[in-house]
């Protein structure tokens, strides 16, 4: 029952009651708006917990995207806006 929690900055998003019931290749459509300065602090970390009934939540796992490297990079500022 995987769930995802986002932190950029001080500010975090997600929630535990969310969680993706009964699976173990969850797909997450969640979309979050949030704002940021850059230069600053840019780095977007995304945390994967496994929700429990009884006890603590288990950690899966989590990844950090810096959101200035991505925003500078010639590779992506060749996307087009949809």
């Amino acid at each position: 029952d995987p769930y995802v929690l986002l932190t950029l900055g001080q500010a975090r998003f997600g929630d535990r009651s969310r969680h993706v019931k009964s699976t173990l290749d969850a797909a997450f459509y969640e979309t979050y708006e949030m704002e940021t300065q850059m230069p600053g602090n840019s780095l977007l970390r995304m945390d994967v917990y496994d929700h429990d009934l009884l006890g603590p939540d288990d950690y899966i796992g989590s990844t950090t995207i810096d959101l200035e490297e991505r925003w500078c990079s010639r590779a992506w500022q060749s996307f087009e806006l949809k």
